[in-house]
């Protein structure tokens, strides 16, 4: 054979390698060309091998005769071309290289694995010494020059090679060879092991395995992202969610975060706000903060620690005007308060948002459903600026949002892919769950570790007749009971005295009875809370009644927004207490406007008066009397209950004592036992802090500070109170906040009503006492986040509540059938925290036994409920993974591995492809070919389903799951095809957009980036 004695590889620009094989003058050419002379062996080495080699010569290789004895047929040393060995980094070079690889390839790099599986074939990784040179030695001739064993070195580079056949100069080469070989490092097992692990591989990867490498790409940067720096000190999954907001926002142009009470909402929001100012080109960016009165002390706090320039408008000045400037960045706090569309706070927001549409939207609140799934719909279509349907949503698998969440009140649609649309939910079960693993969450110092304190339930048993009386609890119950239900309130349901030659509004006649139902269940709450509270109400309704008739006479009667506002929650009162009597006397007037609800006095209007002429006035002067009666028999029954001591009162009394001797067994080093104490009703508050603090009284408690927080309360002294009482979580000076009244200092029990149920800090307390009965128990839960929170202090709170000893069953009995009347008038109407739903009447009266028997399970089913705990199994197995095994696993672990199971009904074939877009990003498809095209008729775009949340059911699995195997020749062009189709899909979905000549740049740089996972 004559050789030529150079080899150039004169290759002017990248040529196809089936054009390369067929070149001719090329190394590859001359290997493949030498090699059919069947010599004994080829020893080589280069500085990197490229497993896509084996394309040019690997047939050519293979057929070298294999040696059956201890002589090789092939041995290749493989020398540094990094600065620095690192085994690690050519394993990576080489999974990238084989990640980008052709489906065309498959066979080749198999065939490679079965050559290196030869005994005769050695591979050795060269540490020391260095070594830049390449030889490729034969028997009886040399190659020395430039060119690696690649495809570049082989046939795309210029290189220059020399080639010699002369016996002493081939045999010198042979020696320098033997000497690099022998101070190599065995390398065949690794090489074999990377190549049988990579997508063109034949290692047989478990479903589990496939299954957690495609979700960890989906998921990783929301479970392992990593942030720089950080405005406020935020532990691991704080920094995620910041991650995972800033991702939302660029798709969604904002986010609603609704982390579960005490994970950090407020830091959360405040650091991706802070980012997105860092990337507006402004020379000053502007922040707008919106949240309810109560806050915005709290939001001051946090502004001022960093010196950030904001403004801050409350939601009560939003009812009334508009912020003036343009923002770009705006966060609302506590944004469940702009739930209701008709409200004028709303449609306000919803004007201001339209004048600021390029404003990124942050969202905070930890119950942004209330009572209907829609009140997360109006909440997001403040972000979407009533958007209903777009691309990004379209992403998602939502083609309309409002139509969209009406599937969802039917349950007809799937909640998780509004959740991954626009929500950041992690619950306090979620982080809990990385507690019970071990993981610390550690704050950005090293050595601050916060965790959640241990929870119990403690029951405090009272009764509230004295058992040495003629009647129990329960019995007192039922007689206040009858007389209640004989109660006829004509002074709301003054309609149904319509005479009957005049037309009647059957509306107004259904509203009057909702209101009166409503009343009752109000009183009967009350009683419970307290006998002065139940006296107080009962007081109000005779004063009312007594006042009815003259202003009926004169035209006046309680309004139609009143009304409504009874049954509707008290929102737009921004009270945040329960709506009562109290307020009732100031709201006796007809058609006046909900800004002066809340003024306490009573004004006349000439317009629209009642024409009392058309009413049945003897009808309803007599009923009057008639409940005058009935309400003065209520007040004697109780007057003479009052005589007795408050059983209720002294067991508070003592549990109170004897919590707060705890502090006497403390070091001054250890927190401070300190006492919450919650009721629905401002009167009873008032009751307790009048006995408490009366030194003359059994009640009286020694030695300790105590303080209230109503309604009532001033923005400013709430906010000294609340730094008296919790000094710890509220870290601001006092030269920031202004001197403390020393009178204030040091408060150990804070009652309040649940004006403090949101929003703030008061992790210093450890004790929560709920004086009121929980008739929604989800309240219990939403207090308790007061002082259950990550940085407390304290390892165990415990939250005690207060149940009637022998007369539960009768309340509860009572309450029951108010529901069952409520719903026969069929009217929707808010209950939250007065009475039970009657569809869930059964299911909340075991669930307050529940509470009474102090099961801490429920506390963790409610916590699931308000918080969007849904526990996404695939999140929640990526973690178990993460947390046992170590990111870097699934991190090391290829793109484009596969497998296959068994499934029930959905056969075919799933694939996750990883886009990268033109100017940067990576968005992961999953998307599914089905077997049986016609099974899924109507869910099929191009004859794929792309619905992540649908690929996703279909694709989890167990770790134990067996895996079945669909050979290469028929899974390999199947991928290709949905990989084509899916190029199609995006094409056109681009193409949508426009015909410009840089968004056609785009779909090309798309489909020709696009890889399989």
């Amino acid at each position: 054979m004559k050789l030529s004695s150079v080899i150039t590889n004169h290759t002017f620009g990248k040529q196809r390698i089936d054009q390369i094989i067929a070149s001719d003058p090329q190394f590859s050419s001359f290997l493949n060309k030498y090699l059919e002379n069947s010599p004994n062996y080829l020893n080589l080495l280069t500085g990197y091998f490229s497993p896509k080699v084996w394309r040019l010569v690997g047939d050519k290789i293979s057929s070298i005769p294999e040696n059956s004895g201890s002589n090789f047929s092939f041995r290749m040393v493989i020398g540094r071309e990094v600065s620095k060995f690192d085994p690690d980094e050519l394993q990576k070079r080489f999974e990238e290289e084989l990640a980008d690889a052709e489906f065309e390839l498959v066979n080749y790099v198999r065939n490679l694995i079965r050559f290196l599986q030869r005994q005769d074939v050695g591979v050795k990784l060269l540490e020391q010494p260095f070594m830049h040179g390449k030889l490729y030695l034969f028997p009886n001739l040399a190659v020395v020059g430039s060119s690696n064993f690649t495809i570049s070195g082989l046939a795309h580079n210029h290189e220059l090679n020399l080639i010699t056949e002369v016996s002493s100069t081939v045999n010198e080469l042979q020696k320098w060879f033997e000497y690099y070989w022998s101070k190599g490092n065995n390398y065949k097992d690794y090489l074999i092991e990377v190549l049988n692990k990579s997508w063109l591989g034949l290692y047989p990867w478990t479903p589990f395995e496939v299954y957690t490498k495609i979700a960890f790409e989906y998921y990783k940067t929301d479970l392992e992202g990593e942030l720089t720096h950080t405005h406020f000190d935020l532990a691991s999954f704080q920094k995620e969610g910041v991650i995972r907001s800033l991702n939302i926002i660029e798709k969604q142009n904002g986010v609603l975060i609704a982390d579960a009470v005490g994970l950090g909402k407020s830091f959360i929001g405040l650091e991706t706000a802070y980012r997105l100012l860092e990337n507006i080109r402004k020379v000053i960016p502007r922040l707008l903060i919106i949240c309810p009165a109560q806050l915005q002390k709290v939001w001051e706090s946090l502004l001022r620690q960093k010196n950030i320039p904001e403004d801050i408008f409350t939601m009560e000045m939003l009812s009334r005007e508009l912020p003036k400037a343009q923002y770009d960045v705006i966060l609302i706090d506590e944004c469940h308060n702009f739930r209701r569309p008709t409200t004028n706070h709303y449609k306000n927001l919803l004007q201001f948002l339209g004048r600021n549409l390029k404003a990124k939207l942050i969202f905070l609140s930890a119950t942004p459903i209330n009572t209907d799934l829609m009140d997360l719909y109006y909440q997001l279509n403040l972000i979407t600026r009533e958007v209903d349907s777009s691309k990004e949503l379209k992403e998602f698998g939502i083609q309309d949002l409002y139509l969209y969440f009406k599937e969802l009140v039917r349950e007809e649609a799937d909640f998780q892919l509004i959740k991954e649309a626009f929500l950041v939910c992690r619950s306090r079960a979620e982080i809990r769950f990385r507690q019970t693993l071990g993981l610390d969450l550690m704050l950005p110092d090293g050595k601050t570790v916060i965790r959640f304190p241990d929870r119990q339930l403690n029951t405090l048993h009272y009764s509230i007749v004295d058992p040495e009386l003629e009647f129990s609890s329960g019995e007192f119950y039922k007689k206040v009971d009858e007389l209640l239900s004989k109660l006829k309130f004509p002074q709301f349901n003054w309609e149904s005295y319509h005479l009957p030659e005049f037309q009647v509004d059957k509306q107004k006649i259904s509203l009057g009875s909702n209101v009166t139902n409503m009343i009752q269940a109000l009183f009967l709450k009350r009683l419970e809370s307290s006998l002065y509270s139940f006296k107080v109400s009962i007081e109000n309704q005779l004063q009312l009644l007594n006042i009815f008739l003259p202003l009926f006479r004169e035209g006046y009667v309680f309004s139609t927004p009143l009304m409504n506002l009874l049954l509707d929650g008290n929102d737009e009162l921004g009270l945040n207490e329960e709506l009562d009597e109290n307020i009732l006397l100031s709201f006796l007037i007809q058609n006046k406007s909900k800004k002066d609800l809340i003024d306490k006095k009573l004004t006349k209007k000439k317009k629209g008066k009642v024409k009392h002429e058309e009413y049945r006035l003897d009808d309803m002067e007599r009923d009057i009397k008639y409940d005058i009666d009935i309400v003065v028999q209520l007040l004697e029954l109780v007057n003479d209950l009052l005589k007795q001591p408050d059983r209720k009162l002294l067991l508070l009394t003592e549990s109170l004592n004897k919590i707060l001797a705890e502090n006497t067994l403390k070091s001054e080093s250890d927190p401070a036992t300190k006492v919450l104490i919650f009721s629905y009703f401002r009167n009873t508050v008032d009751y307790l802090i009048e006995k408490l603090k009366d030194k003359n009284s059994q009640y009286y408690l020694t030695d300790y500070n105590i303080d209230i927080i109503t309604g009532g309360t001033s923005p400013n002294l709430r906010t000294e109170k609340i730094l008296a009482f919790s000094p710890r979580s509220n870290a601001e000076t006092e030269e920031k906040i202004g001197p403390i009244d020393k009178k204030l200092m040091n408060i150990d029990v804070l009652l309040c009503t649940d004006v403090l149920s949101e929003g703030q800090n008061l992790q210093d307390a450890n004790h929560i006492i709920n004086y009121d009965l929980h008739w929604n128990p989800v309240r219990m839960i939403q207090r308790a986040g007061r002082i259950d929170r990550l940085k407390s202090q304290h390892r165990v709170i415990t939250v005690h509540n207060f149940f009637v000893e022998d007369g539960l069953e009768e309340l509860l009995g009572l309450m029951a059938r108010i529901t069952e009347r409520l719903e026969d008038i069929d009217q929707t109407i808010e209950l939250d925290g007065v009475i039970l739903r009657s569809k869930e009447t059964i299911k909340q009266r075991e669930d307050i036994k529940r509470i009474e028997q102090a099961d801490l399970s429920l506390w963790d089913e409610y916590e699931a409920q308000i918080e969007f705990s849904d526990h996404n199994p695939t999140k929640k197995t990526l973690q178990e993974q993460i947390i046992s095994l170590g990111s870097d696993i699934l991190k090391k672990r290829p793109l484009g591995i596969h497998s296959g199971k068994i499934t029930k009904g959905n056969s075919g074939l799933i694939v996750a492809m990883q886009i990268h877009y033109y100017g940067g990003g990576i968005e992961t498809r999953w998307i599914f070919e089905p077997d049986e095209q016609e099974k899924y008729e109507g869910l099929l775009k191009g004859g794929l389903i792309m619905n992540r949340r649908e690929v996703e059911n279909m694709l989890r699995c167990e770790i134990s799951e067996p895996r079945i195997i669909m050979e290469s020749e028929e899974l390999f062009p199947r991928v290709k095809r949905i990989r084509d189709k899916m190029l199609k899909f995006l094409e056109e979905e681009y193409l949508a957009k426009g015909s410009s000549a840089r968004i056609l740049k785009e779909v090309n740089d798309t489909l020709n980036m696009l890889s399989p996972v």
